[in-house]
């Protein structure tokens, strides 16, 4: 008997993860592209970091993220993979010079709004890994 809860419990979780992993990819292009291209008009040649490695890993923990949600949904090990992959977010985005667009509203709302990828992803570990009430979806 199909079981409702389960496969709309399923569902949400597929749309939650596929909307994080569309904004994993394409936020982590527009996102830096834009903010290179202000700063090289503000201040002539300007750089970003950009390491390749975080890059795909960046890709794949939120791929592994919608993997064990689907799988092993609310467990600790899908937890250590949100956990992982807020850590691999968060890295990300400190190369990407997001604090210098402060005078620049579209930039800064783009930064501001793809900070929320790891901020989601470490409620989501710490509601998992600890059980932690004020954390859970």
């Amino acid at each position: 008997m199909l079981d409702l809860a389960t496969t709309g419990r399923t569902g949400f979780l597929l749309a939650i993860n596929l909307m994080l992993l569309l904004i994993t990819i394409v936020g982590g292009r527009i996102v830096p592209s834009f903010t290179l291209t202000y700063l090289r008009r503000r201040d002539g040649a300007a750089a970003i970091s950009k390491w390749s490695w975080v890059e795909r890993v960046c890709v794949a923990s939120v791929l592994g993220v919608l993997a064990l949600d689907l799988i092993l949904p609310d467990s600790e090990a899908a937890g250590g993979a949100a956990l992982a992959a807020a850590v691999f977010q968060a890295i990300r985005i400190s190369g990407w010079r997001g604090t210098e667009t402060a005078r620049e509203p579209l930039l800064w709302i783009l930064h501001l709004g793809y900070a929320w990828a790891p901020v989601g992803l470490l409620l989501k570990a710490a509601w998992l890994l600890t059980g932690a009430t004020w954390a859970a979806q």
